[in-house]
């Protein structure tokens, strides 16, 4: 997890000094609100952004923090409930957690196990393969997304 930080501090510190897309200017489009923030250019915002880098890596917050993957590995690893349907819910909120970084690859692998491991259980349910397909669908869509660069600051 720790070689993911420096990129994603990175990626934040330059998402400000870089446009999101090579695409051409529409000349019909309005100039920007005076309310949009300008870019980072000084010392302070640096440092502001560093101290904001920091507190994001080490948060647990399951919106902005990075530490919960790692709560969601050592659960798949030593689950609380070991039941078929548990390992399932860990592993969509593992996928979901790489789509909220832009890891569709590694959303789709889970997801794609995850259809898998419930297609062939004698436990399985409609509901919960209908709901893996679901997750699996908005993964290819965030993937053909990030490929085409419609959403390139990787929002779901």
């Amino acid at each position: 997890m720790p070689t993911l930080i420096a990129p994603l501090c990175a990626i934040i510190a330059l998402a400000a000094l870089l446009p999101a897309c090579q695409r051409p200017a529409n000349p019909a489009a309005p100039p920007p609100s005076p309310a949009t923030p300008a870019a980072i250019t000084t010392p302070s915002d640096t440092a502001d952004l560093a101290a904001y880098c920091h507190s994001l890596r080490n948060s647990s917050d399951p919106f902005f923090g990075t530490q919960q993957r790692q709560r969601l590995l050592a659960e798949l690893d030593n689950p609380a409930y070991d039941t078929h349907s548990w390992r399932i819910g860990i592993t969509r909120e593992l996928a979901r957690d790489h789509l909220r970084f832009g890891e569709t690859a590694a959303a789709i692998r889970l997801l794609s196990d995850a259809l898998a491991a419930e297609l062939n259980s004698p436990t399985s349910q409609a509901g919960r393969e209908a709901d893996i397909l679901q997750d699996l669908a908005i993964a290819h869509l965030k993937d053909g997304e990030l490929r085409n660069c419609v959403s390139p600051e990787g929002r779901l």
